[in-house]
């Protein structure tokens, strides 16, 4: 939900939302991407991420550590363009 909801906010300040989220929608269907919403398991995810974050010196947005916790969560992996993901080893990366 949270990367839904920052990928909706960055086309919105840009000049081709309307061509972005018919892009996105595609992208969607396209590879079958499902919006999960967080749920008590999550934030009992997010809760040991942040923790473990914060004794290790790793700083994120608490947006990314919704991503990070649902991504662990559903067992998935994660495309971030973000270098900030890297630093957390619970985390399954897609290299591009």
């Amino acid at each position: 939900m949270a990367t839904d909801a920052e990928v909706r906010f960055g086309f919105a300040h840009g000049n081709r939302a309307k061509d972005n989220l018919i892009n996105y929608e595609l992208f969607k269907k396209k590879f079958s991407v499902e919006v999960i919403f967080p749920d008590q398991d999550t934030a009992i995810i997010y809760g040991d991420l942040a923790a473990w974050a914060r004794r290790h010196g790793v700083s994120l947005s608490q947006n990314d550590f919704w991503i990070a916790s649902t991504c662990v969560q559903v067992g998935g992996n994660l495309f971030a363009v973000s270098e900030d993901f890297k630093n957390l080893p619970q985390l399954r990366l897609i290299e591009f």
